[in-house]
């Protein structure tokens, strides 16, 4: 469980074509009180986090017309979202994708399927680093 006193504080997006996934990740963080807006297309979710200037992203790797490695560059590349922490998000959860995740200024990484209490803790601990930071 989180701690109350870590609930409801991000407004956190989260890019991935897959309804279910969206759904998911959705509902949990709401429930911990945060604000979750969601994209199922990687541009329409770049142009979010650039107007939105959230506290956390939620990136697949697996996405349709721009993959997630190109969103994350994308993301680093603009003044506005150079500070914004990113967890990537794969089925692929291979030491080659979390290395190349890491290697283009991702803040974690996450696996499909994905575990309640670890998403969450993830979630925590990004968004605790990106304030100290």
């Amino acid at each position: 469980m989180v701690p109350e006193r870590f609930r409801g504080k991000g407004r956190i997006i989260v890019i991935d074509d897959d309804e279910v996934t969206l759904k998911t990740i959705s509902f949990l963080l709401d429930v911990d009180g945060h604000e979750v807006l969601v994209a199922q297309k990687s541009k329409e979710g770049l142009n979010m986090v650039i107007e939105e200037h959230p506290n956390l992203v939620i990136l697949d790797i697996s996405m349709p017309e721009m993959d997630g490695w190109e969103v994350l560059e994308h993301i680093r590349n603009n003044p506005a979202g150079q500070k914004i922490p990113v967890l990537m998000l794969s089925i692929s959860a291979n030491l080659g994708n979390i290395a190349k995740a890491y290697d283009l200024g991702a803040d974690g990484f996450l696996a499909k399927p994905l575990e309640n209490l670890a998403l969450r803790e993830t979630v925590m601990k990004t968004m605790l680093k990106g304030m100290i930071t």
